[in-house]
């Protein structure tokens, strides 16, 4: 079972939570993070991502992309976690909060936290989610994008509940277009899918087609036909924009180039005139 089940209910009463529930418990973030210490296995490693999910706190998010770096280690004289940024020696610690320099240490002395690659994925899809609840705007629109570029149908309701939460213009819409990128990926009905493919549509980019591509080749029906039709429809407005760009282009070379002849000839006239 992947890990956006264990967190997604808590992370849904966060995103609607005032003020926001992370805000208050610093010390059971820190408390669950200094778990990472008594991390025997992958297993346990696992276990400990899916608790710091199910606090809802996005601050969570700085140790967890360490982790997935390789750069949360461990203190072994006392079991302490921090993130080490470089391969200095001695290491520079870093707190796995707030990334404020804690001191150093001999690298002899640290022991990484292990991670294999299905839970990097998981602790992608974590920090995704988490972040949709972030306090900075560019943090919640990091989110989004990430979301369009990996999309991940268990994050559906985070998504959607971070929508109706969201007060940023510009974060919103980006996170509409997440909704239906996801959406694409979802057991939800054609009629819900018919609706992503018009906003994936509407986005227009290359990014849009990709999506659009990834979603009609494994559907059928009126949804693969609608998907088709709609990268068509980009396709040939991209064609087009490319074409109108070109024009733009060569005028704007045309004028260079006219500006510079004008100004040859000025020149030269000019010379003309001195030698007569």
């Amino acid at each position: 079972m992947r890990l956006c089940r264990l967190f997604l209910p808590l992370l849904l009463l966060l995103v609607s939570a005032v003020p926001p529930v992370f805000a208050q418990d610093e010390a059971a973030l820190r408390r669950t993070i200094a778990t990472f210490a008594l991390s025997k296995s992958f297993n346990d490693t696992e276990k400990v991502i899916g608790a710091l999910a199910a606090l809802g706190d996005p601050r969570a998010a700085f140790a967890l992309n360490a982790l997935s770096d390789g750069e949360l280690q461990v203190r072994q004289s006392d079991g302490a976690v921090f993130v080490v940024r470089g391969a200095g020696d001695p290491a520079t610690l870093l707190d796995p909060v707030t990334g404020e320099t804690m001191g150093t240490a001999p690298a002899s002395a640290l022991k990484k936290v292990r991670v294999k690659n299905s839970l990097r994925r998981d602790i992608r899809d974590t920090v995704g989610a988490l972040t949709l609840a972030a306090r900075d705007p560019a943090v919640r629109m990091q989110a989004a994008a990430t979301l369009i570029a990996n999309p991940d149908p268990e994050a559906l309701e985070a998504v959607e509940a971070a929508i109706r939460n969201e007060t940023d213009a510009a974060v919103r819409a980006r996170m509409e277009t997440a909704r239906a990128a996801v959406l694409l990926l979802s057991d939800r009905g054609d009629a819900a899918k018919l609706e992503a493919i018009a906003a994936v549509e509407r986005v227009g980019n290359r990014d849009a087609l990709g999506l659009l591509s990834q979603f009609a080749s494994g559907a059928d029906g009126e949804v693969k036909a609608a998907a088709e039709a709609a990268m068509t429809r980009i396709e040939d407005r991209l064609a087009l924009w490319g074409v109108g760009q070109n024009v733009w282009y060569g005028i704007s070379l045309g004028s260079v180039l006219l500006l510079a002849a004008i100004g040859l000839a000025i020149t030269f006239g000019v010379m003309g005139v001195i030698n007569m």
